[in-house]
């Protein structure tokens, strides 16, 4: 992680835990900098109203999706990501994607 933090590929949370202020500060920061449009922000609910309700603040409630971690909520779009991955319709170029797909 230290090595991809250097190399600008992520951000790392302050302390030995989830902070939640980095994750909100985070994406504040890349829609001040980048001026990105959040189309949606997907959260597993789990521990995380903190964090929900400062992005519904700054973001709205429209950009926020529950995304309940588990085999009934994440089979079928995983089995569709797979699809995009076979039909060469996802390009990516990071180390971090790279990674996580090989666990995956």
């Amino acid at each position: 992680y230290d090595i991809w933090e250097k190399r600008g590929y992520l951000s790392l949370c302050s302390g030995n835990k989830i902070n939640y202020n980095d994750v909100y500060n985070w994406f504040v920061e890349m829609k001040r900098k980048y001026n990105f449009k959040m189309y949606r922000i997907g959260y597993d609910p789990y521990s995380a109203q903190y964090l929900v309700d400062q992005l519904t603040k700054y973001f709205g409630k429209s950009a926020l999706d529950e995304v309940r971690q588990g085999v009934k909520t994440l089979s079928l779009p995983l089995q569709q990501l797979k699809a995009e991955f076979q039909n060469h319709n996802i390009v990516y170029d990071s180390p971090i994607m790279t990674w996580c797909l090989c666990n995956l």
